[in-house]
């Protein structure tokens, strides 16, 4: 069995801790060091390592570490070198410091904002189910490949875009101060295209030769398909099951977007915009 390099770190971590801890554990023997509990696997001066202690640090390490009785005094021998260790960082008064807080404050927040998305995510989840009628629709137009070209672009400026293609790349060339952004001429099936286009495909009848546009409140995006081309797929029986988890997905995600977006209606937010342009 082939080891990544993060399985082998982890590893060698655990032979060169372990070899401390073995030095460490019997240089205290002697000490008056008894354990107070039933569930208490191991005593440190005064602090406990429990059963349930053990337990997560294995659970941590099982993808990294096969399960066997050398392994277990590996595990243990690493959970009592971290609390020799956070005795130490104790006695330099580090859980102390400023920077030692706001460190914890950080991961407190991302770790609060990650459990509440993983917990909407899964909310969502359950919630979302995909007609066939839908799977079917999205099927067809995986028939075929777009020739398209896509620009994004500040909704206020309001352009005025050419509806035929031979006087696009002009238009785009004259106008490209306005335009954020320009994909140029590409040729992809529904799978290759930014998520913007394919929830567009997804929900609109497709049709060549004018502009289609996404209108947010600060960005537009716009596409034009110039030529289709047939696209050689497999049956739908064969593909169904990959286009419903590519609509699941995106409706989905498009689900969380929409969730964030009534976050900020509800509250009330304001900006300096003229600090945050001297930054």
């Amino acid at each position: 069995m082939k080891i990544k390099s993060n399985q082998l770190s982890v590893i060698i971590f655990i032979i060169i801790i372990s070899i401390i801890a073995f030095t460490l554990v019997f240089s205290g023997c002697g000490k008056k060091t008894q354990l107070k509990k039933k569930t208490d696997l191991a005593m440190v001066d005064n602090y406990n390592i429990s059963i349930s202690d053990y337990q997560m640090k294995k659970a941590e390490l099982s993808p990294y570490i096969p399960e066997n009785n050398d392994n277990k005094q590996n595990i243990l021998n690493l959970l009592i070198d971290n609390t020799l260790l956070l005795k130490e960082a104790e006695t330099y008064k580090i859980n102390q410091s400023p920077e030692f807080l706001k460190t914890i404050e950080h991961f407190w927040r991302q770790s609060l904002i990650q459990h509440l998305l993983n917990k909407k995510i899964i909310e969502i989840r359950e919630s979302t189910k995909i007609p066939l009628k839908d799977i079917v629709s999205l099927y067809d137009k995986l028939k075929f490949k777009y020739e398209m070209r896509i620009i994004k672009y500040t909704t206020n400026l309001n352009l005025i875009l050419p509806q035929k293609a031979k006087d696009i790349d002009s238009y785009i060339e004259s106008n490209s101060k306005q335009i954020d952004s320009d994909s140029e001429w590409f040729i992809a099936d529904l799978f290759d295209i930014p998520s913007e286009i394919f929830f567009y495909f997804q929900n609109h009848t497709i049709k060549n030769n004018i502009w289609n546009s996404i209108n947010s409140d600060d960005t537009t995006f716009a596409f034009f398909i110039k030529n289709t081309q047939a696209n050689n797929i497999q049956p739908f029986e064969k593909m169904k099951d990959a286009v419903e988890r590519l609509l699941k997905e995106q409706t989905e995600q498009t689900a969380l977007n929409e969730w964030m977006k009534s976050l900020r209606i509800k509250s009330d937010i304001i900006i300096n915009k003229e600090l945050l342009k001297k930054l």
